[in-house]
């Protein structure tokens, strides 16, 4: 079960202008969801961001044929449709929860991989911004050549994908500070 915390109802619409902030606009790569990039979550090994997504989706629509083959894609082209088959399928209550589930997806794949989690770190208080065409929910709808990727009151999508990175990031450096809080106070208490 997942407790929905996106609630786009709540976003002012000024709240998707940059302000003088740097656009990191991706479409590959390490902020990817086919970025090959393994990891284990709830038990399960996972190859691509991707199939962890996929496997939810069917798992969430109570798929369990789907998952299966999931689990034993060979691509993350292969996963992406196979959850384009899932059974039972309905895009409103998989919206409600999609993006917590990438989240979690996201967390496991950069915590557990130090040098992605270094290189998404290094992205500082950029805006991450998934510059696909093709793609107007989870990127831009705009390639990273267009002009308009760089202003968000233009995008012809709603970038779920870099929100979701974003708050990756900041999970991950709120994690990484609280670690170095915890060496310190032991080092203190050896004094």
């Amino acid at each position: 079960m997942y407790i929905v915390l996106w609630r786009d109802d709540l976003l002012k619409k000024e709240d998707n202008v940059v302000k003088n902030q740097n656009v990191f606009l991706f479409w590959d790569g390490i902020l990817s969801q086919w970025h090959s990039s393994e990891f284990a979550l709830d038990g399960l090994a996972f190859k691509w961001a991707e199939q962890w997504m996929m496997y939810k989706k069917a798992e969430i629509f109570g798929d369990t044929e789907t998952m299966k083959k999931v689990l034993r894609a060979e691509s993350p082209k292969e996963c992406k449709q196979l959850g384009r088959q899932v059974c039972g399928f309905i895009s409103s209550e998989w919206d409600k929860v999609s993006r917590d589930i990438v989240y979690e997806g996201n967390i496991a794949k950069f915590s557990q991989n130090v040098e992605l989690k270094k290189q998404l770190l290094d992205t500082g208080d950029a805006m991450l911004v998934e510059a696909s065409p093709y793609d107007k929910k989870w990127g831009i709808g705009l390639a990273a050549s267009d002009p308009r990727a760089k202003d968000p009151s233009r995008w012809l999508g709603t970038n779920w994908l870099g929100e979701v990175l974003m708050r990756v990031r900041t999970e991950l450096r709120r994690r990484q500070e609280s670690a170095v809080d915890q060496i310190h106070k032991k080092k203190g208490r050896k004094k």
